[in-house]
């Protein structure tokens, strides 16, 4: 039962992101991320390399991706391992957010250099462009994605991929 329970937390948090995609849910530089994350993933499962995936792989790529979750090899995933793989994960995303804002490439981030980084914000909600962002056009935007691939206001991708 335990291990029944196992793979379907792991199949969710497989597919999870994917569906999370297709319904518009990510944009910008993020979604580019994450389409390389998933191409990273099903490369590694597609064990015979034609480019599809069957229930025996994808059950190899789980047990696989279970098994480095498993850090006491005993058999089971804990809580406190489950937590380890996720904060992996989040310190893995950050580090590529912190190298996206770092302009200058000098390996830190500064105050200023964070700063700029939010006039992206700025750019997708002024949406007549003149210089000001009024109640109205923040009330307009549709949800924490808006303007991001999908979203109200379209636009091309800066240098960071950030949409204006």
């Amino acid at each position: 039962m335990k291990k029944m329970i196992v793979a379907a937390l792991l199949g969710t948090a497989i597919l999870l992101p994917t569906v999370a995609e297709s319904h518009g849910m990510r944009g910008g530089q993020g979604a580019a991320e994450h389409k390389a994350e998933m191409l990273e993933r099903f490369k590694e499962a597609d064990a015979n390399g034609d480019q599809k995936l069957t229930k025996a792989e994808m059950y190899q790529a789980r047990g696989a991706r279970a098994a480095a979750i498993d850090t006491d090899n005993d058999g089971t995933i804990s809580a406190e391992e489950m937590d380890a793989a996720r904060k992996e994960v989040r310190m893995k995303r950050m580090a590529r957010m912190l190298d996206r804002l770092d302009s200058d490439g000098d390996g830190v981030v500064t105050t200023e250099e964070y700063a700029r980084a939010d006039s992206f914000m700025m750019r997708r909600m002024d949406s007549d462009r003149d210089g000001v962002v009024t109640l109205e056009e923040v009330t307009e935007m549709r949800g924490p994605h808006a303007g991001r691939q999908g979203g109200k206001f379209g636009g091309s991708c800066d240098g960071r991929g950030y949409r204006h």
